[in-house]
């Protein structure tokens, strides 16, 4: 999480979202993919940011619960 901390810094207010689009299951793994929107009002002041992208996960599920193996986001536009 140390990585995101910047981005995180820069906003106020700073709202998530996402837009389950699919999922697939199969035995102990999971796929899935959908849209993500953040929205954040800069920290030094200025109008609202809408950010929009998509994303793909793929989690196994182990004794401790659900993990995830690999995921990829990525702007829209």
């Amino acid at each position: 999480m140390d990585s995101w901390a910047p981005f995180m810094a820069a906003f106020d207010d700073m709202t998530c979202a996402l837009d389950k689009a699919g999922l697939v299951t199969s035995g102990k793994n999971a796929t899935a993919w959908g849209l993500w929107t953040i929205t954040g009002a800069p920290a030094e002041g200025g109008d609202t940011v809408e950010m929009k992208g998509r994303y793909m996960d793929f989690a196994v599920k182990t004794k401790e619960g659900w993990r995830y193996r690999a995921d990829h986001a990525s702007m829209l536009g």
